[in-house]
């Protein structure tokens, strides 16, 4: 049967264009069931999940040019409507092209050209996409880095990339790193400060200010604290914008290699013709980072292809994300999934709000005063909502959509809940990407969710589970790494090739594939389920633990507030499963709760499967930039530190963030 199904393949490759269109035609009226035909049991060659697409779109092309002109091509039909705003600055689209137009005689003064790279270290402003489309129109690189970055993974990422521009927003400690990377980089010309409130009047810059202090005292009222008035906090929010502007004025003064964006906008330019000749559909318009604190981060090149390919995917997947919705963008501008969340929703003739910087405890209100259709978070994010509670009408939810780290089945069901409770029809659409795929690969479509399920692969690239070691695909059902084909699929590693052909390999059936390093499977009818990370996979006495089946079987109990489990050495089987938990009511019962999990968990999953420890703790640790759990922080605990935990048995009870004094 393998070389049965390896022949097939090889002919595979040797499809025309046309034969190739006309296979997918056929293999949809089979999943379909419209021609009686058989599935092969392969994901790669059956492409089932072709049934939940509209036949008419599924052999569509995108247009393959750089990102500015695809939004304008894209959006010359909604006229002159707002698909941008920021704290109540608007912007249409002639708007956005007026700003982007002329930056790109800005940056032809600087001596800009085709190939080159500028850096960004920036909240999400406005000014973040009037920069990034400029360059792209010019086949500049955008190279996006993160604002929570150290000085020296700053330093690495302006130096891998020749960066010698660096834009940069006038938050205190942006400019801070960013200082130090200046004295020491000679090769940096100049830096150029963004003012976060730069597209912004006095009445915005007012009404932005006093809702945030009404924000923070509703908080603190909620937590029980002792509020201070809300003239108490915009005095203090003054305080530190002022304190900003002194720290910006020094650097500015003492520095200079540092210059204001106002400056920069107003540079006296030279007028000259672009070169519209190249085609720079394949060029690298932005680079985004991916990789733990340790080690050298890797730079993923994201295409103007790769760009354009994914606003194809969601226009045409019937995904509603239809003009005049809007939507609201909190994602930072150095993750992928900015990019979908912006350009992707622009381009549809979705309004997309920015929102510079927030907190956990703030984005609920953010959700209550915008009142999007459309929005992007996070299992955290869903739970705060939910918490919260300040919503009187969720009606207005269309595609509330988690992505970025697991949902629990039982966090799923729960927001479902939540939201028919107040009068929303709306349920939650999973999705599943990285940065190396343009962020997404996988969405739950309305007419093919299922709760667990991270969705169905996009109509234009493939999804297919291989066997971790030999690369071998395996049949539906079957846990496996879950890899992705087509031209969503990264460019590759900026200048690593070690690392770009780890990730990207190229198969039997002749197509490159990128290796996610994630578990899962998939169904027969497309449907696509995750399982965790490969490294999270853990081996126990030789028998494998999926540490996402235990999280979720965990979650299920109604006394367990949320989880994690995560691997943990051990001297006698290697490897065990360890489960941090955070309770709904911290005086229950907790050896009769790890009773009962241990019983439940054996039973319905196996022996081998029951965590070592149940932790028990407030919270779990969340990274800043993503508000994903962190897992890497829990595996590095020492749950045997006295002073740290209390330990009875297989039960350990951290100590409320507070060291034990040891007695003398």
């Amino acid at each position: 049967m393998n070389k049965i199904l390896s022949d097939y393949k090889n002919e595979l490759e040797n499809l025309d264009a046309g034969d190739a269109l006309a296979r997918r035609d056929y293999l949809k009226g089979i999943a379909d069931g419209k021609i009686l035909g058989p599935q092969t049991g392969y994901a790669s060659i059956d492409k089932p999940w072709l049934k939940w697409y509209d036949e008419r779109f599924i052999n569509l092309d995108f247009e393959r040019t750089n990102t500015f002109d695809f939004f304008l091509n894209y959006t010359a039909k909604f006229g002159n409507s707002p698909i941008l705003n920021y704290y109540g600055r608007k912007f249409s689209r002639e708007d956005i092209k007026r700003e982007v137009e002329d930056n790109i005689k800005r940056f032809q003064t600087m001596g800009l050209k085709a190939g080159d790279t500028v850096s960004l270290v920036m909240l999400n402003t406005p000014e973040v996409l009037f920069i990034w489309y400029a360059l792209s129109k010019m086949g500049v690189t955008t190279n996006m880095i993160k604002f929570d970055e150290s000085p020296d993974r700053i330093q690495y990422m302006v130096d891998l990339t020749k960066s010698k521009y660096l834009f940069v927003s006038n938050a205190p400690f942006i400019l801070k790193n960013v200082l130090e990377v200046a004295k020491k980089d000679e090769n940096l010309k100049n830096v150029y400060i963004v003012d976060l409130f730069e597209s912004l009047n006095t009445e915005q810059k007012k009404n932005m200010v006093i809702k945030d202090a009404f924000v923070k005292k509703e908080i603190a009222q909620k937590k029980g604290e002792e509020a201070p008035s809300v003239e108490e906090i915009v005095a203090s929010q003054i305080n530190v914008a002022q304190d900003t502007a002194k720290l910006t004025a020094d650097i500015l003064a003492t520095n200079p290699k540092f210059r204001t964006y106002k400056e920069w906008k107003n540079m006296e330019v030279v007028d000259m013709p672009l070169d519209d000749s190249i085609d720079l559909s394949d060029y690298t318009s932005a680079i985004v980072y991916t990789g733990g604190t340790t080690g050298d981060p890797k730079g993923v090149q994201l295409t103007n292809n790769n760009l354009n390919c994914m606003v194809h995917a969601l226009h045409y997947g019937e995904y509603e994300f239809d003009y005049g919705k809007k939507s609201l963008n909190v994602l930072p501008p150095a993750i992928a999934y900015y990019f979908n969340a912006t350009h992707g929703n622009m381009s549809l003739g979705v309004e997309v709000s920015l929102v510079s910087n927030f907190t956990v405890e703030q984005y609920p209100y953010l959700i209550k005063e915008y009142q999007p259709n459309i929005f992007m978070s996070g299992p955290i994010l869903l739970e705060n909502i939910r918490k919260a509670n300040i919503l009187d009408d969720t009606s207005f939810m269309v595609a509330p959509i988690s992505g970025g780290d697991k949902l629990s089945n039982e966090e799923e069901k729960e927001f479902d809940e939540y939201i028919k409770a107040h009068g929303g029809t709306a349920t939650v659409h999973q999705g599943y990407g990285m940065s190396e795929c343009t962020a997404a690969a996988t969405y739950s479509k309305s007419n093919a969710r299922e709760v667990g399920s991270i969705g169905i692969p996009f109509f234009n690239i493939d999804v297919a589970i291989f066997d971790f070691d030999t690369c071998e695909e395996l049949p539906y059902g079957t846990i496996g790494e879950i890899c992705i084909s087509g031209p969503t699929v990264m460019k590759g590693y900026f200048d690593n090739e070690t690392a770009t052909k780890g990730t990207l390999r190229t198969h039997k059936d002749g197509k490159v594939w990128l290796h996610t390093d994630d578990l899962g499977f998939m169904t027969n009818e497309g449907k696509v389920f995750h399982r965790g990370r490969a490294k999270r996979m853990l081996t126990r006495s030789g028998a494998k633990v999926w540490t996402s089946i235990v999280e979720d079987l965990v979650s299920e109990n109604p006394l367990v507030d949320k989880c994690s489990c995560v691997k943990m050495n051990d001297e006698v089987e290697r490897e065990v499963p360890v489960i941090h938990i955070v309770l709904k009511n911290e005086n229950c019962d907790k050896e009769a709760l790890v009773s009962e999990l241990t019983d439940t968990i054996g039973k319905r999953i196996n022996p081998v499967s029951i965590p070592k420890y149940f932790i028990f703790k407030t919270e779990l640790p969340y990274s800043e930039v993503n508000k994903k759990c962190d897992y890497r922080r829990l595996e590095a605990e020492n749950i045997f530190d006295t002073e740290e935990f209390t330990i009875k048995g297989n039960i350990v009870t951290k100590n409320n963030g507070i060291k034990l004094q040891r007695e003398k």
